[in-house]
């Protein structure tokens, strides 16, 4: 069998996007990172492609060897809130901007929102964007099928079923 350290030869932690303070001043962020723990060592990554632009308080969840993010913001007070969707392919080291079908319609943009996927289908929930310039908590609940690239909303949170309207909240996928 394969000892502790073989099992985890390739596995890498990635570390993408957020935002720091520079000259007194938030800035928002479009880097990409990962972590060796069987070396300890980080390395900056450099993505070919089209890069996201830059983010903070997305969603990512891994599903085949790519990282799908989504949504988060940027802009002044963090006010600019994105619905877009963004492969990055780890193997190849390229970004891909995820085109819909013309029929699929994306979540509205957001922030502080949970993803995780289960079964080839990615689920998202919550989060918080603005409405009428108002901060606006979210309790909708989505799932995206990255074969058909369709995004289908699973519930509005309207009528009460679900945790309710929450933003900076986890999630994981529990087996069992």
């Amino acid at each position: 069998g394969e000892g502790a350290s073989g099992r985890h030869e390739s596995f890498q932690l990635w570390c993408l996007f957020g935002w720091c303070m520079k000259e007194g001043k938030p800035a928002f962020l479009d880097d990409v990172s990962s972590y060796n723990p069987a070396t300890g060592t980080w390395t900056t990554q450099h993505p070919q492609g089209s890069q996201p632009p830059p983010r903070s308080y997305a969603s990512c969840v891994v599903f085949r060897g790519c990282i799908y993010i989504f949504g988060g913001c940027n802009g002044s007070l963090a006010s600019n809130f994105r619905s877009d969707l963004w492969i990055l392919e780890v193997e190849d080291s390229y970004w891909q901007r995820v085109v819909l079908p013309s029929d699929s319609v994306p979540p509205p943009g957001r922030s502080q929102h949970s993803m995780v996927q289960y079964g080839g289908t990615l689920y998202m929930y919550g989060g918080n964007n603005k409405v009428g310039g108002k901060r606006h908590l979210l309790s909708d609940f989505y799932s995206f099928d990255p074969v058909k690239l369709r995004w289908t909303q699973l519930s509005n949170g309207a009528s009460g079923e679900g945790p309710g309207k929450r933003s900076g909240h986890a999630m994981s996928m529990v087996n069992g």
